[in-house]
């Protein structure tokens, strides 16, 4: 549902025209396991009706060159805009990339980070359903983008 969600709000923008998911997260980046998710927006409008997440899950932590590939990546494919679904750990990598995006000189100009945990231990989330989480987090990323390079936690 957050996936969904922050997908939907994506493609209400001009600012966007491709959206490409990571099967199981940083690992996939690394694997090359990239989807375009507008070819898949079917099946993740589908996943509201079933547990789960559609892209698969992980909770790796990339190593120092591992974060070097991560941004080359991006930067090779033209990715601008780098968002990543999780909790606690996940907002440290997207705060990790975007710290290093910046001191590389990097072209990938924005790092969101959209809150989603069992935990129920990020501000916020205990209020919000997935779905509207991902819409909000993403329309308050876009909303606050003005160009450059910055990193964005939702402060819900």
């Amino acid at each position: 549902m957050t996936l969904r969600g922050a997908v939907e709000e994506a493609y209400k923008t001009e600012k966007i025209d491709q959206i490409y998911g990571m099967r199981n997260g940083l690992e996939g980046l690394l694997g090359k396991g990239i989807i375009s998710l507008h070819e898949n927006m079917k099946a993740i409008t589908k996943s509201s009706e079933q547990p789960g997440a559609i892209l698969g899950r992980s909770r790796y932590s990339p190593s120092e060159k591992e974060f070097k590939e991560i941004l080359q990546f991006l930067e090779e494919e033209n990715i601008e805009i780098f968002c990543y679904i999780g909790g606690n750990g996940s907002s440290r990598t997207v705060a990790e990339l975007h710290r290093r995006s910046v001191a590389a000189g990097k072209n990938i100009r924005l790092f969101v980070h959209i809150p989603k945990t069992i935990d129920n231990d990020l501000s916020g989330t205990d209020r919000l359903e997935a779905y509207q989480l991902g819409k909000k987090a993403v329309r308050y990323a876009l909303e606050g983008y003005s160009g450059g390079n910055g990193w964005i936690e939702p402060n819900f």
